[in-house]
């Protein structure tokens, strides 16, 4: 989605579910969060590992790199999978062109990742606000997409009719790929307001 779409919002909303309904011995987060801060809030949940921002580059490499250690663990381990502590494990990045700004082979960290990670455990959760900025080899490994508002909608991947009513729609509203609108709401865990998903014709 394009800026202001509602791309941090989505992962907030994503994570704080995913915590809802799991124990940190369950599911952790690793945030790279190149959004301006947004996942920072994120720090508090008890799933949450790191949260690193662009300024923490040698975070950043650190955080990749016990990521990969946990799937070269885990792919030569005989015992349980999964029983090393940590459970499913999400590297969420909010604002994958500055990571592609970053270098140091990170991209081409990720994208092996994404392709050996899932059979072990290690998901790959991240924002752009384009589609031309995931080369294909990653984007083909991405089997769940949510596209928001883009900056042109005839870039749209999902439905270009459809795309083009989300011009003027608030952040957080998504298009499918069968065409539908869907609206992600702001996650709360005050007891007053839930994460909610919706559709609509």
């Amino acid at each position: 989605g394009a800026t202001r779409s509602g791309k941090s919002t989505v992962l907030r909303t994503l994570m704080t579910g995913l915590a809802v309904g799991h124990g940190p011995d369950d599911i952790q987060f690793y945030c790279l969060d190149f959004g301006g801060g947004a996942l920072e809030p994120m720090r508090e949940l008890p799933h949450t590992g790191v949260v690193a921002g662009p300024d923490d580059t040698e975070l950043v490499r650190r955080t990749i790199a016990q990521l990969q250690a946990v799937i070269r663990r885990r792919a030569a381990a005989t015992a349980r999978p999964h029983a090393d502590g940590y459970g499913e494990v999400f590297l969420v990045v909010d604002g994958w062109a500055t990571l592609r700004r970053l270098g140091d082979g990170l991209e081409e960290d990720i994208t092996a990742m994404a392709a050996h990670g899932l059979a072990h455990g290690v998901h790959i959760v991240l924002t752009a606000a384009r589609w031309a900025e995931l080369r294909p080899a990653l984007k083909d490994q991405l089997g769940s997409r949510i596209e928001l508002r883009l900056g042109e909608p005839a870039e749209s991947e999902m439905d270009r009719k459809a795309a083009r009513h989300l011009v003027y729609a608030p952040p957080g509203t998504a298009v499918t790929r069968d065409g539908r609108l869907s609206a992600l709401a702001t996650p709360h865990l005050d007891g007053e307001q839930h994460t909610a998903l919706r559709s609509r014709c």
